[in-house]
């Protein structure tokens, strides 16, 4: 079986097009990714004055409210001074959610301080214009706003652990939170971070059908700007992060261009949603802003390496774009070899599978013919035996019958004609 190249490693980058449509995405590598991750810095952020200060939103999309109680419980814990937004889609989700907050607070000590609002918005673009729309507006005066949602992949087997592995890098403990406080408090043109990409959903981390709809939205929006696809696409893929208020705002004027998106379910690529999610960072960077990675940080985590490191997704990577088109035509033409060994090889095959079929048939008649000549001797033999016979002629008849029969078989037998 032939594999068939999707993606190309070059260096810092892969390119990529394993979408259903549309070129080749330049995508960053695994290690340059780290290189963007931001630094636990958590023993050295006493000496930073700003961290202290920092006044902290989240807004936080429930859709879906089985897994609430499991990550409001967790905010609790490591995010436990801040203004809470929760958006749903529906009064009965207000009145549980509302409940469910109030009783996971009161169990909260005294230093613990949330103040919180739900707000009951159209189930109409997923997390995104939720987010836009209310989220956004509530928590604009925050410095910094963690957005997450209740996120489910019905199309995918692994969406849920997808989830889980989010929330853990974006708030899963005080020490990530600290950590990103830190980040915030000590870079003031850090406008967004995202969570590193999961190993599970790499192979999504591309344009897919996007292109074309976010070269309308941004065309719309920063005229001034022009998409490449020779750029890094980076996005926080599942649409959860850390972000200023003012990095986020280029990005608010889109939900006036979505008019009403289609009603759920939607489509799992090529709408303005997806879109959307991909042009995060774009309007990170049209806010005068530049965005990092953080990574989930355990006891063996090691500080990351080109700290202060940055990367632009309007920027093209030609050479970088052009090396990896190369090699993937070069890829391409080696599997047409082999492809075209196999259906030569394929071609044998059935030739003689077919010579094989003939053989066959024909042995089969042969075999026939052998039966109906050895029924004749045995026929010519047992007449012999059971008559009598009264004169010569009878005997030279009888023996022309078996010779006859005899040398039939003999040359049937030894594959000549008669």
């Amino acid at each position: 079986m032939i594999d068939i190249v999707h993606r190309i490693d070059i260096g810092d980058y892969t390119l990529d097009c394993s979408g259903v449509c549309g070129a080749p995405s330049l995508t960053l590598s695994a290690g340059r990714e780290a290189s963007l991750c931001i630094s636990d810095v958590t023993e050295t952020i006493k000496g930073v004055p700003e961290y202290s200060e920092l006044k902290i939103g989240i807004h936080f999309h429930a859709f879906y409210t089985e897994p609430c109680k499991d990550i409001i419980t967790i905010l609790l814990e490591s995010v436990p001074h801040c203004e809470v937004l929760i958006t749903t889609d529906t009064e009965t989700k207000r009145l549980y959610l509302e409940s469910l907050l109030d009783q996971l607070v009161a169990k909260r000590e005294k230093n613990h301080n949330w103040t919180y609002v739900i707000r009951v918005t159209p189930n109409l673009g997923r997390n995104i214009l939720p987010l836009l729309k209310e989220g956004w507006p509530h928590l604009r005066d925050c410095d910094i706003v963690l957005h997450l949602h209740t996120k489910r992949s019905p199309h995918s087997s692994t969406g849920e652990q997808w989830a889980d592995q989010l929330i853990a890098t974006l708030a899963g403990s005080s020490r990530q939170v600290r950590a990103i406080k830190a980040a915030f408090a000590t870079d003031s043109q850090l406008g967004m971070l995202i969570p590193s990409n999961w190993e599970g959903i790499r192979h999504l981390l591309h344009w897919g059908a996007n292109f074309e709809i976010a070269c309308m939205i941004s065309n719309a929006l920063w005229p001034q700007f022009k998409l490449s696809l020779q750029a890094p696409i980076v996005f926080p893929a599942g649409m959860m992060l850390w972000f200023r208020p003012a990095a986020l705002k280029p990005l608010i004027a889109a939900k006036d261009l979505l008019q009403r998106p289609a009603n759920e379910p939607i489509l799992n690529d090529g709408t303005s949603l997806h879109a959307l999610e991909r042009l995060t960072l774009h309007a990170c960077e049209v806010g005068g802003y530049n965005w990092r990675y953080v990574s989930l940080f355990t006891e063996n985590s090691v500080e990351a390496r080109n700290i202060g490191e940055t990367l632009s997704v309007w920027t093209p990577q030609p050479d970088a774009y052009l090396m990896g088109v190369s090699a993937l035509a070069q890829r391409y033409r080696e599997q047409q070899v082999k492809v075209d060994r196999v259906e030569h090889l394929v071609a044998q095959c059935v030739t003689l599978s077919q010579q094989l079929e003939n053989l066959s048939e024909e042995l089969l008649e042969r075999d026939l013919t052998i039966q109906e000549l050895s029924a004749r001797l045995h026929s010519t033999s047992k007449a012999l035996a059971d008559s009598e016979y009264k004169n010569q002629n009878n005997q030279q008849n009888s023996y022309r019958r078996i010779n006859g029969a005899y040398r039939a078989l003999l040359r049937l037998l030894s594959h000549t004609k008669p």
